[in-house]
């Protein structure tokens, strides 16, 4: 027997109530990197962070940290969970496909300006 769509439709809203009420129940799991970790990752890379601190900038989502590198200069550090850098890819790739197709001169600046936004993906543990 088929079930019908008002059927089908409640199950999925029951199923969806019941997966919210868990997760306020239980929590989620924080998924974004320890401090150490992202000093770690920096260490692995080109760039050695003699301190690392944390920066407000009051912006949602990524967390921003302030590094004083070995080389003698300080660089923001944008840190994102695996789930914040999905959706930061995919909003970029968004802008870049909307912007191409304006003729002028903003489109040919702005696609440099995200080829420098990119940020080197390092596997950062929590």
């Amino acid at each position: 027997m088929l079930a019908t769509p008002a059927e089908i439709f409640l199950v999925v809203a029951i199923g969806a109530t019941v997966g919210v009420a868990v997760l306020l129940a239980f929590g989620r799991p924080n998924r974004r990197p320890a401090l150490a970790a992202v000093t770690e990752a920096l260490s692995s890379s080109a760039l050695t962070p003699i301190t690392l601190e944390p920066y407000a900038l009051g912006v949602r989502g990524a967390r921003w940290y302030v590094a004083t590198i070995a080389e003698g200069g300080r660089i923001l550090v944008k840190v994102l969970s695996p789930d914040e850098r999905s959706v930061d890819l995919l909003y970029r790739t968004y802008r870049y496909l909307r912007l191409k197709k304006r003729r002028g001169r903003a489109a040919v600046l702005v696609a440099p300006a995200i080829d420098r936004a990119r940020s080197a993906g390092f596997a950062a543990s929590p």
